[in-house]
């Protein structure tokens, strides 16, 4: 399988003769590829360089990078560095930076690059890293310097600050290019679902649906993959449980992957797993593609690819039994950090393989009180998988019992799945996030102080796609805004009145425009709510309520000029006779800022309306 991306690997090539950088990209998606095709021109072109698979070798000190290197004599590292390069530009690579998982040896590392960047003033460094990481690893990513004014818009995140260079995911012309070479391929992706589609675009999925179907796979087992995870599940069948000796291949991965996570390394020694009894299944794995041997060190084996690593950790050590899970991923700060995607691969088996033991993890992480970062990772796997609203009525049936002395507990929870929902998705669109929609409808009937906030802003997210979306979530959509001023109007009977007033002004600066906004769908029931704002009018009403209302005037005039003056009037009709300060007379005078704009709308409308005559 070969894939040719020109534009991006000569901009690779391109920004590393001019400064440091991180190449950045998600996992499987085609870094080290680039990198071994830059190192190839570079060496073309006689540029001296030096090489480090990160993946592939153990450093726990400075030191250790000498031997790595090569570097054979008494020197120092920065003199055999200066010496290598000669006064010429050099470029040393790093790849697979993000292998280096923990702080012990990400602070080798930081050691190491520090040393290059300011003690080797010929060298530019060029590191490989996982997006996550690359937003993540702070401490040990400041190293690079800040700015991409050079690095073209299209291979560039704003979240990342350092100097950078995005591999993005193939395009439809790249994917085709693939598909021309596993022709198989070709009606599994013609019929896939937005979703499906999506696995087409990581050249490392592309190549593990080769291997299957070099397998035998049938292709309507590919059609019906769903996620990753589905897919490298059929990948350990045929590689690894199908083989007449699966347990010994079984026996042999456990034990390279616990010795793994034990040292926090990727590689083992090869003396470790080639033993006399397992030779052949050893060697098999090898030419399987399972397991490879280091390019650095030939004593050394690690998996073909460290999703491989990840997804055998999830398989084989993390034990499916909700205690023990949580036991074996709470032993030593560092291990979460190490096994991070292992946990999410993890979680979605679960999900896909048996939902109800997913449950029973999910709320066992959830219920316990240390590890928070735990907390989190059910919920990822959640928001990322969830296709239907059954699949999310397990939360739904805990919040049928307000009596529940947990029930403030899934209150909260919903808070926090709703900002792994922001956080992971940015956007809700339509076609790929319609169940969101079923979902936000459905806790309407459950809104609380303790998540409206996000709430809110998933409807207002929402609302900004409001003509991509078919006329039965806009229905939706527009009762959700409507119910959730009424709601407010009426609280919840504990809260206090500052508590009242709080919610009164969030509300009013995220539920007015939604009405607003939204008013089109059911101008009459729009109305009746809106007008409820005019009557509320005087010294105790909310300032951002008609405030607000008359910033999105020009949403009414369109479809309710009738309304649209008769808030004009009350608006600016309205005299405070009281001389002292309430919330109404504090920032009235903002209110007067809009008439200008009151009236501008009036005059488009009517030269509208005389248009059409």
């Amino acid at each position: 399988m070969d894939i040719e991306r020109k534009e991006l690997l000569n901009n690779l090539i391109s920004l590393i003769k001019r400064g440091h950088l991180l190449l950045i990209g998600d996992p499987g998606i085609g870094k080290s590829w680039l990198v071994e095709k830059l190192y190839n021109k570079i060496n073309e072109e006689n540029i001296p360089n030096k090489f480090i698979h990160a993946d592939s070798i153990i450093t726990n000190i400075l030191l250790d990078f000498k031997s790595v290197l090569n570097f054979k004599n008494r020197l120092s590292l920065e003199d055999n560095f200066n010496y290598k390069s000669n006064g010429k530009r050099s470029i040393l690579i790093i790849d697979a930076l993000d292998a280096a998982r923990g702080e012990a040896k990400q602070s080798v590392y930081r050691e190491f690059i520090n040393l290059v960047l300011e003690k080797c003033p010929d060298w530019f460094v060029l590191a490989t890293i996982r997006t996550y990481d690359a937003k993540y690893s702070h401490e040990l990513l400041s190293l690079f310097p800040s700015g991409n004014t050079d690095v073209p818009e299209e291979f560039r995140i704003p979240e990342v600050k350092y100097r950078h260079l995005l591999v993005p995911f193939l395009s439809e012309e790249e994917i085709y290019t693939v598909l021309d070479q596993i022709i198989p391929l070709k009606e599994v992706y013609r019929n896939a679902t937005i979703d499906q589609k999506e696995l087409f675009k990581i050249p490392f999925d592309l190549w593990i649906m080769e291997q299957l179907i070099q397998e035998g796979i049938p292709l309507e087992k590919l059609s019906n993959v769903q996620d990753v995870v589905q897919l490298f599940g059929y990948y350990w069948n045929f590689r690894i449980d199908a083989k007449k000796d699966s347990k010994k291949r079984e026996a042999i991965l456990k034990k390279a992957v616990t010795a793994m996570v034990k040292s926090n390394n990727l590689t083992v020694n090869i003396k470790f797993l080639r033993t006399p009894k397992r030779l052949d299944t050893y060697e098999s794995l090898l030419s399987d593609q399972v397991l490879r041997v280091s390019s650095d060190s030939e004593n050394l084996a690690l998996f073909n690819h460290n999703i491989l690593f990840d997804y055998a950790v999830s398989k084989l050590l993390i034990k499916e039994i909700p205690e023990e899970a949580y036991r074996f991923l709470t032993r030593g700060p560092s291990r979460p950090v190490f096994i991070r995607p292992s946990i999410d691969y993890f979680f979605a088996r679960l999900w896909f393989d048996n939902r109800k033991l997913f449950w029973e993890v999910f709320w066992y992480f959830l219920y316990q009180k240390k590890e928070e970062y735990l907390h989190l990772m059910p919920m990822l796997c959640l928001v990322n998988e969830i296709q239907y609203l059954g699949d999310f009525q397990p939360i739904l049936d805990k919040l049928k019992n307000k009596n529940s002395l947990k029930y403030q507990f899934y209150l909260l929870m919903l808070k926090r799945i709703f900002q792994t929902l922001k956080s992971i998705k940015k956007d809700i669109i339509p076609e790929r996030d319609n169940v969101w929609i079923e979902i936000l409808f459905k806790l309407n009937s459950f809104l609380s102080v303790k998540f409206i906030d996000e709430y809110l802003r998933l409807l207002a997210n929402a609302i900004n796609k409001w003509s991509d979306w078919q006329r039965d979530e806009q229905n939706k959509i527009a009762f959700m805004s409507r119910a959730i001023l009424w709601w407010a109007w009426e609280p919840p009977s504990e809260l206090n009145q500052r508590q009242i007033k709080k919610l009164h002004e969030v509300v009013a600066v995220w539920g007015v425009p939604l009405v607003c906004k939204t008013y089109t769908e059911n101008p009459k029931e729009s109305k009746e709510l809106l007008s409820k704002i005019l009557f509320r009018l005087g010294p105790t009403s909310t300032i951002s309520e008609i405030y607000i209302l008359v910033q999105e005037i020009e949403r009414i005039w369109s479809c309710d000029p009738e309304f649209a003056v008769q808030i004009y009037k009350a608006v600016f009709s309205y005299e405070e006779k009281s001389e002292e300060k309430t919330l109404m007379t504090e920032e009235y005078s903002h209110l007067q800022a809009q008439e200008d704009k009151i009236i501008e709308c009036a005059i488009i409308h009517l030269l509208r309306v005389s248009q059409n005559f």
